[in-house]
């Protein structure tokens, strides 16, 4: 990894902090479509560029 913060991949909690959201709206959100974001595992994570546009442009 190239330690970017950039490509950053963030839990839904972390997310839900920065968003100021509850990490199962978070889910939401995903499962929506709202917000794009991976699957690792059992788990989501989105990219930090992905919250940053959010925050900018909102939903």
């Amino acid at each position: 990894m190239s330690g970017d913060l950039e490509d950053e991949l963030l839990t839904t909690k972390e997310v839900g902090n920065l968003l100021k959201f509850s990490d199962a709206q978070i889910r939401k959100f995903i499962t929506e479509g709202k917000i794009q974001a991976v699957k690792c595992g059992r788990h989501w994570r989105v990219r930090r560029t992905e919250v940053d546009k959010i925050l900018d442009q909102g939903f």
